[in-house]
């Protein structure tokens, strides 16, 4: 009987941290839909973002239908974004007047 409960968990235990390992998968969270629409709503005219959005979008189909694993889909995602990111950083930069000498 001891061995049984060992062995549980054991199981159990083992279980939790393989859950923990994974990366969440944001395409299940309501709260990050919502965030998408907000952010959408917010800027109609920014296509940076809906680019980002329809990317988001299609990575959650893709990890269903198990053509992407959510890790791939993760590291595609962040690499988009952060190309993105530093393109506005960039063109800031370009807009910013010359402090006066």
């Amino acid at each position: 009987m001891s061995h049984v409960i060992v062995l549980v968990l054991f199981t159990v235990c083992f279980a939790s941290l393989t859950l923990a390992d994974e990366a969440p998968n944001n395409c299940h969270d309501p709260a990050s839909w919502q965030d998408w629409n907000d952010r959408v709503k917010q800027h109609p005219d920014d296509t940076e973002l809906h680019t980002l959005h329809a990317l988001w979008l299609g990575l959650c189909v893709k990890v269903e239908r198990g053509d992407v694993s959510l890790d791939d889909a993760i590291t595609i995602f962040e690499n988009a974004r952060s190309t993105l990111i530093q393109q506005r950083q960039d063109e800031k930069r370009e807009k910013k007047p010359p402090a006066p000498l």
